[in-house]
């Protein structure tokens, strides 16, 4: 296939332009080019129908996940952060000390940058919240859904369902190339973990993503995905 056989060659590029030394300005423009990629990648995938072409751009896939660990997995910094690849998830501009505004119901704070972290609490619609740092980090399996889902559970031996609302933060567990479709859980506030077999286009990944340590007006910090806030004008 020519798209894929074009991303090996950028690929291979990539991997030389980031074993030639240790510079570090380098690596920071490799992996801007290695997400770049991925993301296009990433692009093209969700146009495809044929299953064995979407089975091997997400081999492709976990190779640039790969390249982009071993140049930089996680960069803290207290600056605004660079641009993320092309998603509607991509995170506003937010400085350092600035102030902002949650966007959405139910947003959820967390101790670390991670839909896999303990929830600290929950934000209200439109509450105003201090910046007080900036994070990229490349959390694999991590997704948000893009449409309401009734997914399944087991509580106290039982069976149970429940509809996680769009916009929720799950976990990819496992993808059926065959199927095109990804097998995601997702853990409420009781601790109970839900899961089910959703179609790609349900969910929209966030494994490259900006994060946001915030402080609300009582004093409680916490961390916040980029996609729930707005920067203040």
């Amino acid at each position: 296939m020519k798209t894929t056989r074009f991303y090996s060659i950028l690929l291979l590029a990539a991997c030389c332009w980031t074993a030639c030394g240790n510079d570090k300005s380098n690596a920071k423009s490799a992996e801007a080019e290695l997400k770049e990629m991925r993301a296009q990648l990433e692009a093209k995938r969700n146009e495809l129908s044929d299953k064995q072409q979407i089975a091997q751009i997400e081999a492709e896939m976990k190779e640039l996940d790969q390249q982009i660990k071993a140049v930089d997995p996680v960069v803290p910094t207290t600056a605004t952060p660079p641009p993320g690849p092309a998603s509607s998830l991509s995170a506003p501009d937010v400085p350092r000390g600035a102030m902002g505004t949650i966007r959405g119901l139910e947003v959820i704070m967390r101790a670390e940058a991670s839909v896999k972290s303990d929830k600290i609490s929950s934000f209200n619609q439109g509450e105003q919240v201090a910046v007080l740092e900036t994070k990229n980090v490349s959390n694999e399996n991590e997704a948000v859904l893009t449409t309401s889902l009734t997914l399944d559970g087991t509580a106290e031996n039982k069976p149970v369902k429940m509809i996680v609302p769009k916009g929720k933060a799950v976990m990819i567990e496992n993808y059926n190339a065959d199927k095109n479709e990804y097998t995601i859980s997702y853990q409420d506030d009781r601790k109970i973990t839900f899961s089910g077999a959703v179609r790609a286009d349900a969910i929209e990944t966030i494994a490259y993503s900006t994060w946001y340590r915030v402080q609300r007006h009582t004093g409680k910090q916490g961390w916040v995905l980029g996609k729930f806030l707005k920067p203040n004008e």
